[in-house]
C-alpha cells in the first residue's frame, strides 16, 4: 500500500485528534489531508498551520473543497490528520460554525433568541451571553420575532450569533456574505475582525475576493490542493490564475493587480 493511499484509508476511518501541538501559536495544525468522495479527489495532501488570532480568507472555485476542508476541521469527517491546539475548555465550547443559509429550516418556530439560544446545546445556560451574541450582530431588538420572518441578512446575522453564544476559540465561516446587502457584510466582517483581537481564529470561506484581499490578515487558495497561503501581497497572479483556472483578462486578475497597487 502506497504512503498516499494509507493517508486516504486513515482518513476515512480514524477520529480527529485534538491536542496540543508542538509550537503553541498554531490553532489548527493539518498534515497530509486526503480526502475521496467514491473516486472523486475533493482534498489533495492539503497541509496548513493556522496561526492563533488569525483572520484567514478561504478562497478558490466552486468545488476547490472549501467546505470539505472545514468539516474536516468540525470533526464531521472522521481524520487525524487535523490537530487543534488544546485549551482549557472542551471541543464542543471551542469552534463556532456558520454554515451556509440555504442548509437551515427556516420555517422552524422558533423565535431569534432561544435559536440563538441552541447554539449553548451542551453547554449551561447563559442568559449574559444570549444578550451578549445578539447585541454583537446588531439583532437585540428582533429578539423576539420568528426567525420565518426574517429577512436574508437578518437571518444570516442570527447564523452568527448563534456560533458566537459559544465564546469560541476558534469560528469557522461557510459563506457568511453570500445575499447580504453591504452594510450588513460591513457589519459582519467588523465583528469578524474585532474577534481576532480577542485571540479568536477566523476563518471564512467566501467568493468575494475584494473582501477577502481588504479585511483578511492572510488569504489561503485551495482547489483540491493548497496553491498559497500567505499574506494577500506575497501571493503572485500567476498563482491565482493557476488556483482559479482563469484567462489572462479575468476579472480576478484585474481585481487582484489593483488591490496590490493601492496597497
Amino acid at each position: 500500500m502506497s504512503a498516499k493511499h494509507a493517508r486516504r484509508k486513515a482518513a476515512e476511518f480514524t477520529t480527529p485528534t485534538y491536542k496540543t501541538p508542538n509550537t503553541a501559536q498554531f490553532a489548527i495544525i493539518i498534515e497530509n489531508l486526503d480526502i475521496n468522495y467514491r473516486g472523486h479527489q475533493a482534498l489533495d495532501d492539503v497541509n496548513l498551520r493556522i496561526r492563533e488570532a488569525t483572520f484567514i480568507g478561504l478562497l478558490g472555485p466552486n468545488g476547490a473543497g472549501k467546505t470539505t476542508l472545514m468539516r474536516s476541521i468540525l470533526g464531521l469527517i472522521r481524520t487525524k490528520n487535523v490537530q487543534l491546539a488544546a485549551l482549557k475548555k472542551g471541543f464542543d465550547d471551542y469552534i463556532g460554525y456558520v454554515p451556509q443559509r440555504h442548509e437551515v429550516q427556516w420555517d422552524f418556530p422558533i423565535s431569534v433568541a432561544d435559536c440563538v439560544r441552541s447554539g449553548r446545546l451542551g453547554l449551561p445556560k447563559d442568559s449574559a451571553a444570549v444578550d451578549e451574541a445578539l447585541a454583537t450582530v446588531q439583532l437585540d431588538e428582533l429578539a423576539h420575532r420568528a426567525i420565518a420572518q426574517l429577512s436574508g441578512g437578518q437571518r444570516q446575522r442570527v447564523l452568527v450569533a448563534r456560533a458566537l453564544v459559544r465564546r469560541p476559540q476558534i469560528l469557522l465561516l461557510d459563506e457568511p456574505l453570500t445575499g447580504v446587502d453591504a452594510e450588513v457584510g460591513e457589519l459582519l466582517l467588523d465583528v469578524f475582525r474585532s474577534l481576532t483581537k480577542d485571540g479568536v481564529t477566523v476563518i471564512m470561506s467566501t467568493h468575494d475576493i475584494g473582501d477577502a484581499l481588504s479585511f483578511c490578515d492572510e488569504l489561503v487558495l485551495l482547489n483540491q490542493r493548497i496553491f498559497a497561503h500567505d499574506i494577500a501581497s506575497r501571493i503572485s497572479p500567476a498563482t491565482w490564475q493557476e488556483a482559479f483556472r482563469v484567462r489572462d483578462n479575468s476579472s480576478l486578475l484585474t481585481l487582484v493587480e489593483h488591490h496590490a497597487q493601492s496597497h
